[in-house]
């Protein structure tokens, strides 16, 4: 329980939840950005 607790509530486990957060975003923006150059490469 202290781990969710430091988690949520100390400067680093706010950074820690931020970064994660980003790093997700940008996989999956990236992927979406990939599928998309490879089906318009498809159809020409």
């Amino acid at each position: 329980m202290q781990l969710f607790l430091d988690l949520f509530t100390t400067d680093y486990g706010l950074v820690a939840m931020a970064v994660s957060v980003i790093s997700l975003g940008l996989a999956f923006g990236f992927h979406a950005f990939i599928r998309k150059k490879i089906r318009e490469s498809d159809s020409q």
